[in-house]
């Protein structure tokens, strides 16, 4: 920025205009409060992870029981 503005010099009205600007922004600065978020946040994340932990179970649950080895094991004891 310093060679962008380098030979121009800030006219008297644009002091003015900025130091107005800066004086209404520290106001308004200081009588603003921060939202309060955050156990809206924590909730919405806790059900968020209690949802999908439902739903991932539903689907796990159409899988498969047993595994492939172990009904190898039983169809080779059942042909002894």
């Amino acid at each position: 920025m310093r060679v962008a503005y380098e030979g121009k010099t800030i006219t008297a009205e644009e002091i003015r205009a900025l130091t107005g600007f800066l004086q209404r922004a520290e106001k308004a600065s200081a009588t603003q409060q921060a939202s309060g978020y955050g156990w809206r946040m924590f909730f919405g994340g806790a059900g968020g992870v209690v949802l999908l932990a439902g739903l991932f179970s539903l689907i796990g649950g159409r899988r498969k029981k047993r595994s492939v080895n172990q009904d190898i094991y039983d169809r080779q004891v059942r042909s002894e």
